[in-house]
């Protein structure tokens, strides 16, 4: 599949410390990133309902080529899922790399990468939590956000745009930092719904930049790994055979009850 790239900002090299493990495996028999066989119910809209993981459905869809040649599309229906409660890792259908904040940097304006999953202290960089649909980095306490401003009447110029973090910013404000979650694994912009977190150029190397882009259904064919995710909640035992980690501060509050919101603090 042909998609117009910019490249210059994956050429870039990212340090980190990571060490391999296998992701847990859900009480089924199916791994965590087999997409077609979750048969888990799909999550209501509650703020009192602790999410699950959602059942994911493909479906076709007629989009390919030049997107500068196509007319913006309409938006399309969602029906939405919800961001699971506590912390969680953003991890990708495409090859289970998980959203990093690059360099693990605390200051607004640094890109999202996708990186292999980590599980020692280096890991807040890695670990999110959702509050009132922002989408929030426990190291830095900074939000996800789609780079510059949103255009509403022309989605072809937000497409291949990064996501950052940044300064969270008021509700009225903030149409590129609040984000959905749709139970076939999107995760979409509340203002667009039609733009969606994707790899780019469906990249499978460490550093893969993070970007908005229009949402897919089908990839000739086939399933639309690069633009689809699996929240995975983060328990307080640490994932077999990764080594034992006494967990940070703000980490050690949310898994013991602490209101998500004090973190922001």
């Amino acid at each position: 599949m042909e998609r117009t790239s910019s490249t210059t900002d994956d050429n870039e090299s990212t340090v980190h410390s990571t060490v391999s493990s296998a992701p847990t495996t859900p009480s089924t028999s199916v791994g965590v990133l087999d997409f077609n066989q979750y048969a888990a119910e799909s999550p209501k809209l509650s703020p009192a309902t602790t999410a699950r993981l959602p059942i994911f459905h493909f479906h076709s869809y007629g989009t390919s080529g030049d997107l500068g040649a196509q007319p913006s599309p309409p938006p399309t229906p969602v029906q939405k899922g919800e961001f699971p409660e506590g912390i969680f890792y953003i991890k990708s259908a495409l090859n289970g790399k998980v959203l990093d904040v690059r360099g693990g940097s605390r200051k607004p304006d640094t890109r999202i990468i996708l990186w292999p999953q980590k599980f020692g202290n280096d890991r807040d960089n890695q670990l999110w939590f959702a509050v009132d649909s922002f989408i929030v980095n426990v190291g830095s306490r900074l939000c996800l956000d789609i780079r510059g401003s949103l255009v509403p009447d022309d989605l072809r110029q937000l497409a291949e745009t990064r996501i950052i973090q940044y300064t969270r910013k008021s509700r009225v404000e903030a149409h590129n930092q609040r984000f959905g979650l749709s139970p076939d694994g999107y995760i979409y912009c509340l203002a667009h719904p039609n733009l969606v977190f994707d790899v780019r150029g469906e990249s499978d190397r460490d550093g893969a930049t993070l970007i908005i882009y229009p949402r897919k259904h089908s990839d000739n064919g086939g399933a639309v790994k690069h633009q689809r995710w699996l929240c995975e909640p983060v328990s307080s035992s640490p994932p077999q055979h990764a080594p034992v980690r006494q967990p940070t501060n703000s980490l050690r509050r949310a898994l013991t009850g602490s209101s998500l919101k004090d973190l922001l603090s």
